[in-house]
């Protein structure tokens, strides 16, 4: 089972609320998040131990290092988690040549074709369709051109797509 550690970004706030939160989070659906976004994507996690860093503030969460910014709803805090998961287990298993960039529209196109289908069978349409909406939102173009290019296609062709790109 993947690991993961909830750390404080400093000790210049009080983070243990948010920690326990995480923590309790993680305890009870870890488990099923990972093993659905293994199914889905049909990869394994090539890690087992992930420290994620706790911080408020405005910049986005990113996966490498995982950083998570704090959001005030489960919601909000789980399709954040998810998202940055799935990059994580995509990169992890990625053939791309060590030093070869790849724009954040590629990453973010690559990413939805699995990303909407793991928040469903995790959560339900309504959970995934909140959680696309809020990250079309996001700054920066290449979300929402992801998500309307990823949403373009049927289930089972974004399943074909993926395999194709992984």
């Amino acid at each position: 089972m993947l690991k993961l550690n909830f750390l404080p970004e400093s000790n210049f706030r009080d983070y243990s609320k948010i920690m326990v939160e995480y923590g309790k989070l993680w305890k009870e659906e870890g488990k099923k998040i990972v093993n659905i976004i293994e199914k889905v994507s049909n990869l394994k996690f090539q890690e087992t131990d992930i420290n994620a860093i706790l911080y408020f503030g405005s910049l986005p969460s990113r996966s490498r290092p995982l950083c998570l910014m704090i959001k005030d709803t489960k919601d909000k805090r789980l399709s954040i988690l998810i998202h940055e998961l799935t990059h994580r287990i995509i990169s992890g298993n990625s053939k791309a040549k060590k030093g070869v960039r790849i724009s954040s529209l590629d990453v973010h196109k690559r990413l939805n074709l699995i990303l909407y289908d793991i928040w469903v069978e995790l959560y339900g349409k309504e959970f995934a369709d909140r959680a696309v909406e809020r990250e079309k939102k996001m700054p920066g173009k290449e979300y929402r051109e992801a998500w309307i290019w990823a949403l373009s296609f049927t289930k089972e062709e974004r399943a074909e797509k993926f395999i194709e790109v992984a």
